[in-house]
């Protein structure tokens, strides 16, 4: 079952396609962080590396948060042998935990859950993400588009990708040129992605909507920028006492969400 579920929920969750995922046995997720420019340089014969190479390393923790859910149903369904009670749990599991996730992983307050992408930017801590601040309150155009692409760095450039919202998409969709042409078309082959300057759109309903001071776009390299965090398989506790005539399924499973790279990610954001 928790196969299943772990299987619906990279299936259907745009942030974990598009972060790097990893499973712990602890309580958080520990890495190092060191400054690239001084991790490697050229060296003589009889170079002193000690002298020259002044390595400063950061830790950062990502920690996991309990997340549960409480599915019941009657005793007379479970009685029944013509129905599979432990597809329709996992099914039912998958959709709590999904939205509860995916909502987390954007806008979650780090707060006994994950630290959401848009949260990170709105941080007064030095360590956050760069927002591409616009003077418009309900739009966009081609040319901010363009200064978001080319705000990234190149070494982030090769897979990265956006997220947006689709009122966001709409928008895109609908810009045009001097020659009332649109500037951008999905792909029409079968289940190929559609490509934004290039790089792969991806939609997530968690996204903001167009409105002023929202943040519909993020464009990044995810799997560098972001990591979600699994610690153990779901628990589920059969309940028939607390709610007869139903059976509950108190079902827990910890997880965690942050970014860990914060030059590997840039977001549009629209005028106040």
């Amino acid at each position: 079952m928790n196969e299943q579920i772990y299987t619906d929920l990279v299936a259907l969750s745009p942030i974990r396609q598009l972060a790097s995922n990893a499973e712990i046995a602890t309580d958080a997720l520990e890495l190092l962080d060191n400054e690239s420019d001084n991790m490697a340089g050229w060296t003589a014969e009889v170079t002193d590396y000690n002298a020259t190479s002044k390595v400063k390393i950061e830790k950062k923790l990502i920690p996991v948060h309990e997340l549960f859910a409480q599915p019941m149903v009657t005793q007379k369904l479970l009685d029944d042998p013509r129905i599979d009670i432990e597809k329709w749990l996992a099914e039912k599991l998958a959709e709590v935990f999904l939205a509860k996730e995916n909502e987390a992983f954007i806008n979650g307050d780090g707060v006994g859950k994950p630290l959401g992408i848009l949260t990170a930017a709105k941080s007064a801590d030095k360590n956050k993400l760069e927002t591409i601040k616009l003077s418009t309150k309900d739009h966009f155009t081609a040319d901010d588009l363009i200064k978001l692409f080319y705000s990234l760095k190149e070494k982030y450039a090769a897979t990265a990708k956006f997220l947006l919202s689709r009122s966001a998409l709409q928008m895109v969709r609908s810009l045009k040129d001097t020659n009332n042409r649109y500037l951008w078309q999905p792909r029409l082959e079968e289940k190929a992605s559609d490509l934004l300057l290039g790089a792969e759109v991806v939609l997530s309903t968690d996204m903001p909507n167009l409105g002023a001071g929202s943040m519909p776009i993020v464009y990044g390299n995810f799997k560098r920028g972001y990591y979600v965090v699994d610690r153990h398989a779901v628990r589920i506790l059969r309940d028939p006492y607390t709610e007869k005539p139903f059976v509950k399924f108190y079902s827990t499973k910890k997880l965690g969400g942050g970014v860990v790279d914060f030059d590997a990610l840039k977001i549009l954001q629209l005028a106040n």
